[in-house]
């Protein structure tokens, strides 16, 4: 839907099958996007490959990686609505402490986080404030997870290891395959929970409305970049 949102009142180039998901290439003013449909793991690791030895230059030729979607909030002063642009990211179910890492560290990299680019972020929250001035924005820390964050249990969890401002399933993935591309990013994550067992706003009923405003947020930073 956020794809859809953000060229379908542009040229459609075409849409192309890749990588088991559906991509639609398009243009918004003069640069070129590549929007994914559907979103998992190992999608972004695919196509944010750099040219080395190892790795052959992703297909559409990205720059810079904006990702966005819905999360649950971690803090009580982010409501349903507000908009979270990433500061870092973290993967906080991912545990190899029993052979000597820290809890959330990528073994043999010495990282548990990774940064979001800065001018990516100044960007997303001015694009927030200018497409969406009645909306909260915050700025902090996105904690991701193999699991849909539904109990203060949970919540508490997450907090205690981590912080963060919000929980979510694809941003830590997201930022480790940038970083080790050498690609910058940025994660927006509008909030459609609490992350508890409050039951204030479906994950499906707000899906539709935060695919409009997060599409509104991709447009104002294309074209303001």
């Amino acid at each position: 839907r956020k794809a859809r949102n953000i060229v379908m009142h542009k040229k459609l180039v075409k849409l192309l099958d890749h990588f088991v998901r559906r991509f639609l290439l398009g243009r918004v003013q003069k640069n070129r996007i590549a929007g994914v449909f559907q979103v998992n793991d190992l999608v972004p690791e695919l196509i944010c490959k750099r040219c080395d030895r190892e790795y052959e230059r992703n297909d559409f030729g990205c720059t810079r990686i904006i990702n966005t979607g819905v999360a649950g909030s971690l803090d009580n002063a982010i409501n349903i609505g507000d908009i979270v642009v990433s500061t870092d990211a973290v993967q906080h179910d991912f545990d190899v402490t029993p052979i000597g890492f820290e809890r959330g560290e990528i073994p043999y990299t010495g990282l548990y986080s990774f940064p979001a680019d800065e001018t990516l972020r100044a960007l997303a929250v001015s694009a927030v404030r200018s497409s969406a001035p009645e909306i909260q924005v915050f700025e902090g820390r996105v904690c991701s997870g193999d699991q849909f964050i539904a109990s203060r249990e949970q919540k508490e969890t997450i907090l205690a290891n981590f912080g963060g401002e919000c929980c979510e399933m694809e941003g830590g993935a997201i930022a480790q395959a940038c970083y080790l591309n050498n690609t910058p990013f940025v994660i927006i994550r509008a909030i459609s929970d609490k992350a508890d067992d409050s039951e204030e706003v479906s994950f499906k009923e707000f899906e539709e409305e935060a695919a409009v405003r997060c599409a509104a947020i991709v447009r104002y930073m294309i074209s303001h970049e």
